[in-house]
């Protein structure tokens, strides 16, 4: 390219940078040009292998960049990582993000002789802002509306020859392939089970929280790479009952947790408030465009899949982190996304459902495994329920929840619970079954912020990718006021680790959340194959009791009142002192809803406090004591 004639005075790793990228965007020009004839390339991953297998010498690295003697480390990564995606954008049909290939090129090699930050940050930002429209609308269209490169993968799969996989833009690796084959030769009925029950449980979901089809045809769907088997029987359960399935860019079953890590901030990238201005403007423009087919969609399915064991990732010192005035305009960015996507799709219309399978990372009792969690997916939850109302009843009596932990867990909090004005006709839980979340089991609320005190400890979680060993938070008025952890050894970078990952860089968070995970079967299976340290949040919340940090559950849908199924009553905790103003400020949310539980073995007591102080005991010593709560016990 001619934008390389005066690299000269260049560094041979800054030539080489600039040469690695041009070969990319050449790459992604020739596969737009001629699709079909780099779908053979691009099958064996090598176009892709950068930001999974070969993560430690990628330029996508801010630590191996400054291993090279790079400059700005945070801002050429982040460059170099947004080139790469053009790759994917092509194999997609997505429009480029890069139109002109030699406008970063030029930007990048002025960057190199002049260290000048702020001109290659004002190239990008330029870039970002004459090509965010197009990009806002075409996102939209993928998940408004079946006709996408999604749907069209999934309808081509199959076991006899997966190229089919290669479409999909990204890295493949054996496992996903192993997986995928899996599937498909899993016998029919299997199949067939697991998808009624999915689709059962999305449905009731409309029962279970009083809302209304309403005549909605469509269903959104995201999966993980591997499972199109599974989903293509969901799809056609589905289209049996009416419905049409829009298929959502699928998660990679392999992925880099480095690379996760020292990316986290990428979309906060621009210094221009103009990006962020312009981006909202757009997106608010595509939605509209767009307004019909997202009013007709009615929820979310989501399938996804855990294996790998987790290790303590943090990001690189030379990763990426904006300032304080880019965090405040990407924060507000996203409250405000949500709350237009809100006023199409409001919360408190949708039904989801949510479930995850092993995969082959679990290790060899793989299928062994496999098979207990399809018993424990498909397990039928209405018998659960019934011991759920049995302890919602004694607890609607209560004024407070007091938790103490044992065994070297020091939780020792009391969480007050919101008046009931009429008991006769008002609830202060909602008792879940296994429709929104499979497996079935848990009862929650909203507690009341005012009195809500004390110390949550986990010995050992892993939130969101993230692990934490000894979390320690602190809670006055329901409010975080203190917190660290035992990752480092270091009080200052635990605290900031906690802050940074876990209270997503807020202060003052609150206590969204308070539930009882009931689902002793899904305890006995993680703690029967040690996989306690490698399950989801969505298990992990069903085996004991757990607090929310951020929004409460019906946050943006509280207005709609939730009856119980069993009872009839009005479930009245739908908000706190923070969000009960919902309808006249929409910047009252964090955006953000994270579940923390302590096992049930950690458990010294669960109490529930009257007003007049008498003590009504749900658990002690990791047990169930209630009489109609004993069952629960059996696989304790």
């Amino acid at each position: 390219m001619h934008c390389m004639d005066e690299s000269s005075s260049l560094s041979t790793n800054q030539q080489k940078f600039l040469h690695d990228c041009s070969q990319i965007m050449n790459i992604s020009q020739a596969i737009r040009q001629n699709h079909e004839a780099y779908m053979t390339f691009s099958y064996n991953s090598e176009l892709f292998s950068e930001g999974v297998i070969d993560y430690d010498h990628s330029f996508s690295n801010p630590e191996y960049l400054n291993s090279l003697g790079f400059n700005d480390c945070d801002l050429i990564s982040l460059t170099y990582d947004m080139l790469l995606t053009s790759l994917s954008s092509a194999i997609l049909k997505r429009p480029l993000f890069i139109w002109d290939k030699t406008s970063v090129i030029l930007a990048l090699q002025h960057y190199f002789k002049n260290n000048n930050r702020d001109e290659l940050q004002h190239a990008l930002d330029q870039i970002f802002l004459d090509l965010v429209q197009e990009l806002e609308f075409n996102k939209e269209k993928e998940k408004s509306t079946p006709d996408n490169i999604f749907n069209a993968i999934l309808a081509s799969a199959n076991k006899d020859d997966l190229t089919w996989m290669v479409h999909y833009g990204t890295y493949i690796s054996q496992m996903d392939k192993d997986m995928a084959i899996f599937w498909f030769n899993l016998e029919a009925s299997v199949v067939d089970r697991l998808a009624r029950h999915i689709v059962h449980a999305f449905l009731h979901g409309f029962i279970s929280q009083s809302r209304k089809i309403a005549g909605r045809k469509y269903v959104r769907l995201v999966y993980t790479i591997g499972q199109e088997a599974l989903v293509q029987k969901v799809v056609k359960q589905f289209e049996a009952k009416g419905f049409q399935v829009i298929i959502l860019q699928p998660n990679r079953g392999t992925v880099n947790a480095q690379h996760i890590a020292d990316h986290t901030f990428q979309d906060a990238m621009h210094y221009d408030s103009r990006c962020y201005e312009h981006e909202l403007e757009s997106f608010i423009v595509a939605q509209d465009a767009y307004a019909i087919d997202i009013t007709s969609t009615c929820g979310l399915v989501k399938i996804g899949q855990f294996g790998s064991k987790i290790q303590a990732v943090f990001p690189s010192e030379y990763a990426y982190k904006p300032t304080s005035k880019t965090k405040k305009l990407y924060m507000e960015l996203l409250s405000k996304r949500r709350t237009k996507e809100a006023s199409l799709l409001p919360p408190d219309t949708l039904s989801f459902c949510s479930v995850v399978f092993p995969d082959m990372n679990i290790g060899e009792r793989f299928k062994e495994i496999f098979d207990d969690f399809c018993i424990l997916n498909t397990q039928e939850s209405e018998p659960y329920e019934l011991i759920q109302k049995s302890l919602i009843d004694l607890l609607d009596m209560c004024d407070y929840v007091h938790i103490k932990g044992q065994d070297g867990n020091g939780t020792d909090l009391k969480i007050h619970l919101p008046l009931l004005a009429n008991p006769e006709k008002e609830t202060k839980f909602l008792n879940c079954g296994g429709d929104l979340n499979i497996p079935h089991g848990e009862l929650f609320t909203t507690p009341v912020l005012e009195g809500t005190q004390g110390t949550l400890h986990i010995k050992y979680i892993y939130l969101n990718t993230i692990p934490y060993k000894d979390l320690m938070l602190k809670f006055e008025d329901g409010r975080v006021v203190s917190y660290t952890c035992s990752v480092f050894g270091d009080q200052s970078k635990d605290e900031q680790y906690v802050f940074d990952n876990l209270l997503r860089q807020t202060e003052q968070v609150s206590m969204g959340e308070f539930s009882i995970g009931t689902n002793t079967l899904a305890y006995k299976i993680a703690n029967m194959y040690d996989l306690v340290e490698q399950l989801p949040i969505l298990l992990v919340e069903k085996m004991g009791p757990h607090i929310a940090i951020g929004d409460p559950c019906f946050a943006r849908g509280e207005a709609s009142p939730v009856y119980d199924l069993y009872t009839g009553k009005e479930m009245i905790a739908r908000y706190n002192e923070i969000t009960c103003d919902y309808s006249k400020n929409n910047d009252c949310y964090f955006n953000f809803h994270t579940d923390i539980t302590i096992p049930f073995g950690q458990i010294g007591f669960i109490r529930g406090i009257t007003a007049d102080q008498t003590v009504i005991s749900i658990m002690e010593q990791g047990r169930f004591i209630p009489e109609e709560a004993k069952k629960l016990n059996e696989y304790l």
